[in-house]
Formats: structure tokens, sequence, C-alpha cells
């Protein structure tokens, strides 16, 4: 029995419950916990508390393999029951491992939306890059490993940055469909800015796919390491690899330290910036930009999917293999 000394069922209930309001949030892009009441939010609370308390009373010391996948069949309903709620799913059985299925085709079609956009932009093979390496991780027989080092890694991160970036990329497709073309000084300036966002986007995103890549190819390395690299080296560390090379046709880091810098010069008549690129002027025209910030802008997006796709797709793989137990 766990020592009711070590831990708060309440306080562990509550961060359970604001975590998990957290991830659905960043899944499906806008702000749950707004979205619920006082009542409600403390409704949630105290579901997980009991839900807390219920798994206490079931742990015991030396318990066998048996007694240990009863547990986790306990959580992946009580999961189930809480998501369903979370995401307003009313018609799913939530007192079955069948309506834990109906929670993942919510999260789904919430991934697929996202897939949609790529694609809607003209640049599906980033997500269908992003898709085959999961696929690959999954079929891994350490998969839960490897899952349980990418999304501790996410987390140093830290929530703040991940929200951050989640909703510049919301924004920034805004700005896309509203302007399909650079016909002015300011437009030209804000799709920089989003060339340099992206950038920065691909610098935190891009260890998690070469660490992954680094697992498929049998290689061992820190992921830790990797977040502390910068951008430049990033960018040689996925050219290097056959799976990520393509998400670096788009990412330079010339090009984005002289936008960072404010090292460029906007020419609207003949609708081209030059970029101070050591000692050299590199040009790129209106139409360029928009195309390369685009495309750009599909990579950090892909990139962002793959930590949320690896976990979705491995709590897909544990619910199918507990229903055919059943």
């Amino acid at each position: 029995m766990t020592d009711s000394e070590d831990f708060d069922p309440e306080e562990l209930a509550k961060e359970l419950t604001d975590e998990t309001l957290a991830e659905f949030s960043r899944l499906l892009g806008r702000n749950l916990s707004d979205e619920i009441s006082d009542s409600g939010l403390q409704n949630a609370y105290d579901e997980a508390e009991r839900i807390v308390g219920e798994l206490d009373a079931l742990i015991e010391p030396d318990m066998d393999e048996s007694e240990i996948d009863e547990i986790g069949e306990f959580m992946l309903k009580e999961y189930n029951r809480f998501s369903a709620r979370i995401l307003g799913i009313e018609d799913a059985d939530i007192d079955s491992l069948e309506g834990l299925q109906a929670v993942l085709e919510t999260i789904d079609s919430a991934l697929e939306q996202l897939c949609t956009q790529i694609d809607t932009l003209g640049y599906s093979e980033y997500y269908d890059a992003i898709d085959e390496l999961v696929t690959l991780i999954i079929e891994d027989e350490n998969s839960q490993q490897h899952l349980e080092t990418v999304i501790s890694s996410l987390e140093e991160i830290g929530e703040a940055k991940l929200q951050r970036i989640f909703t510049r990329l919301d924004r920034d497709m805004e700005f896309i469909i509203e302007n399909p073309e650079i016909q002015s000084e300011k437009t030209a300036t804000e799709y920089l800015r989003m060339y340099e966002r992206c950038c920065e986007q691909f610098k935190t995103l891009s260890p998690f796919v070469i660490y992954s890549a680094n697992v498929i190819m049998g290689k061992t390395g820190n992921i830790e390491d990797r977040l502390n690299d910068n951008l430049g080296t990033l960018i040689v560390m996925c050219s290097k690899r056959e799976r990520l090379k393509l998400f670096v046709k788009q990412i330079d880091n010339d090009i984005r330290n002289a936008v960072a810098h404010d090292d460029f010069l906007i020419d609207p008549i003949d609708k081209n910036v030059e970029f101070s690129v050591s000692e050299d002027i590199e040009t790129w025209s209106y139409t360029q930009i928009r195309e390369r910030v685009v495309e750009a802008r599909c990579v950090a997006l892909s990139l962002f999917v793959f930590p949320f796709l690896l976990q979705h797709r491995e709590n897909v793989r544990a619910v199918d293999e507990l229903l055919q137990k059943e």
C-alpha cells in the first residue's frame, strides 16, 4: 500500500487534471480551461481525486504481472471516463475499453485537421515523414521507453513555450490565408518575421526527431545534448540523416540571422529582399519569400505534431492489445 504521507491525493488529483486539460488544449487548439465553469472544474478535480484514491487502494507490494495488468486496464478505463467528459463525448460508453476508442477517434480527428492544414498548403511530405517515423518507433520493441524519453524531454521545454509555439503557428496560418501574395513592405516584413520564428521552432523541436531517427538506426545518443545545440548544428545533423534531410530544405541559418539582426533591405520597386550573408548579398523575390516561408511553416508544424502523434499512437496500440485480451 502506498504510504499516505508520501503524497497528497487532492494535490496530485489537481495536478493530473490540469495536465490533462493542458494536453488536450494544445492538441485541439483551444483553451479548454476557459470553457469549463468553476463548478465543472471542481467536479473534474473531485473525479480525479477519486481515481487516485481507488488506485492507491489497488496497489500492493510484490504484485504479480496479472495484477499489474489489471491496474493498467483500470487506469485506461478511468482515463477514458475523464477524457470523454473533457472532450464532450456524450455517446461514449465510458465504462468500457471500447469507449476509450471514441476518445482516441476524437484525437485522431484533431490530428487529421493538422495534417489537412499542411496538405492544403501543398507540403504533405513533411507530415508523411513524421507519420512514417512514428510508425517505425511504435513497431520497435522498446517503443514505450522511447516515448517516455521524448515526453520527459518535452517537459524540459516547458508548457508555456509549447503553448506559444502552437498559438503562433495558428496565427501564422491565418496570416498566410489572408495574404496569398506579398504586395507591400509591411507584408514582406511580417513573412520574414514568420520565417525567423519557424527557424526558432525548428531549433526547439528538431532534437526529438533527430533522437528518434537515431533510435531507428540503432544509434545511441542523449536527447538532452541536442536540446542545447544551436540551429546550425541541428541543420547539419538533419541533413546527414536520410529520413530527415527534407526538413532542412528551407531552414537557412544565415538568412535567419540576417532577419533576426535586421540585416536585410526590402526593395518595393523590384519586389525583392536583399540579405547580408557572410559579406555577400543573397536576394529573394517576394514570391520566393512567401513560398519558402510557407514551406518552413509546414516543417515547424509537422515537428510540433510529432511527440503528440507518437503518444497518441502508443495509446492506441496499448488499447488494442487490451481489447485483444478480452
